[in-house]
């Protein structure tokens, strides 16, 4: 058996599943499109006013309750409902000129409040900017269904699926440039210990290969992974290898999709 081949030639789609296979990508895109559908629904949700509206000097105005409807959505097992309400527009005062009994233009908003105690008909204290009075709200209310710190909660969700995705396409990369430039060689199992880490209720274990490179240099290839049996089932498993870096290896058993490239060396 030789013990080190040049690989001449890959096929096409073992660099792409190189690039998009594996636990890390597959989790972090399942785990981003979960994420994003709860993000984009609370994110139809939410009302940037309150930071571009209300960040300022406000204008205060005394209005009534028009109407108080649930929506459906909750908050810590609380209804949210929606109150409209009216006040009179800031631009439209009666003035002498009047005629008798004219009442000014009046404005009519909506806002948010969760477990909200207010009645139709109820007197309320508004704020609005001086810039733009139709956003406006009741005092201590909020302009969206829920607060904008709700975001920042779900965006956790994409977050961590981008972060794998990203050690998932690094990884990638890293396989991809060992199957451009890399000695096919064989190594053996010289240390196994658990990590701190743990997927589906299985710890993942650190796999040491010990390997000789082509000019004699003792070398070792690193594997991380909760299944792990597939890399300890020979006396000797197959490794690919950087020749003129030796550190950069990793064991073809452990490359997504356990290519068989020993049908693809010369």
């Amino acid at each position: 058996m030789q013990r080190h081949q040049e690989i001449r030639k890959v096929a096409p789609e073992l660099f792409v599943r190189a690039m998009f296979g594996g636990f890390a990508n597959q989790f972090g895109w399942l785990f981003f499109a979960f994420g994003m559908v709860f993000f984009w629904a609370f994110f139809t949700s939410v009302s940037f006013d309150d930071i571009f509206y209300f960040t300022g000097e406000l204008q205060k105005a005394r209005g009534v309750v028009e109407k108080v409807e649930d929506t459906s959505a909750e908050e810590n097992d609380v209804r949210v409902q929606r109150i409209i309400f009216s006040f009179p527009s800031p631009d439209s005062k009666p003035t002498a000129e009047s005629a008798p009994g004219q009442k000014p233009d009046v404005i009519v908003a909506q806002c948010y409040e969760t477990g909200t105690s207010r009645k139709r008909g109820s007197k309320v204290e508004i704020e609005y900017s001086p810039t733009n009075p139709q956003k406006a709200r009741i005092v201590g209310t909020r302009r969206g269904i829920f607060q904008i710190w709700v975001l920042f909660l779900v965006a956790i969700f994409p977050v961590v699926g981008i972060g794998f995705i990203f050690f998932g396409v690094r990884r990638g990369l890293y396989i991809r440039r060992l199957l451009q430039n890399s000695l096919l060689t064989y190594g053996v199992l010289v240390g196994k210990e658990p990590t701190n880490t743990r997927i589906n209720h299985q710890t993942v274990m650190k796999l040491t290969f010990s390997f000789t490179t082509q000019d004699g240099r003792a070398a070792n290839a690193i594997a991380r992974t909760h299944e792990y049996e597939h890399l300890v089932d020979e006396a000797e498993e197959p490794i690919l290898y950087n020749p003129y870096a030796p550190k950069e290896a990793c064991l073809l058993d452990d490359i997504p999709g356990r290519p068989d490239l020993m049908k693809t060396t010369v």
